[in-house]
């Protein structure tokens, strides 16, 4: 049911992208966030959808579908905010077949301080904040970002934290664990409406807060396409460690549309 509805309500959307006037704002990558951000006014939809498959063999898991419905809407030169309506996923395994979860709803906020064209380099501060029936969470990101006439190269230093219900005696967000991630980027801009690039993640589990996990590798190529009022950018990322419990590939699509 949930899944129908978010494809008709992405077909709607895709419907009035045809007839908006203008530019979108054009993303490079999907995992990466970048430096800049809406003029004051402008708002933005975006449709996340990441493909997970390919589990380790010590885990149950066979593959996961995540969702993510977003609106951005610039506040100030130098300032935006954004409203996950619903983070929800399906996900199969052998023992529990196929199963569909809502997660999170959350609030973005994302502050300019330097631009990546006109500075040496561009840099903005990045908070999240997450709750759900089930989980809560807190992000914080460090987001670097420098263009050079066609060339873009981007950081980011992710620090998650995360709180979960263990369902002990009505016990709410007590599980807590969180995530170390380093998001490195480049691309290059082929043609004013094309840019080529590529993602590497690297994600490190901190279960506890009382040590880390093996931190997991991730690589590939990133595609983007402007369209008048619309982007879609792709990424395809390959594990290059294998490490229990986590996926081999991944396949995040992001389709924006301006208002």
């Amino acid at each position: 049911m949930l899944l129908h509805f978010s494809l008709r309500f992405f077909v709607i959307l895709a419907a009035a992208a045809i007839v908006r006037t203008g530019l979108a704002d054009q993303g490079m990558w999907t995992y990466l966030k970048t430096v800049n951000v809406h003029a004051p006014g402008e708002v933005e939809y975006e449709q996340y959808v990441t493909a997970k498959w390919d589990y380790d063999q010590d885990d149950d898991g066979k593959y996961r579908f995540d969702f993510r419905h977003e609106f951005e809407f610039g506040i100030t030169d130098n300032f935006q905010m954004a409203v996950y309506l619903a983070d929800w996923r399906v996900k199969h395994s052998n023992s529990g077949g196929t199963v569909t979860e809502f997660r999170t709803s959350a609030l973005e906020f994302k502050y300019k301080f330097s631009d990546p064209v006109t500075d040496p380099i561009g840099f903005a501060g990045y908070g999240e904040f997450k709750i759900g029936s089930e989980k809560f969470a807190l992000e914080g990101k460090a987001l670097f970002q420098k263009t050079i006439d066609r060339w873009n190269f981007g950081y980011n230093f992710v620090l998650e934290a995360e709180w979960e219900d263990n369902g002990a005696n009505g016990a709410r967000y007590v599980n807590s664990k969180g995530k170390i991630k380093n998001y490195l980027g480049v691309a290059y801009q082929a043609a004013p409406s094309f840019s080529i690039g590529a993602e590497i993640l690297a994600i490190t589990p901190i279960p506890d807060w009382s040590g880390t996990d093996e931190t997991r590798f991730y690589a590939g190529p990133a595609l983007s396409y402007r369209g008048t009022g619309w982007h879609i950018t792709t990424t395809f990322e390959v594990g290059l460690n294998r490490v229990a419990g986590a996926e081999r590939f991944q396949l995040r699509t992001i389709f924006g549309i301006d208002f």
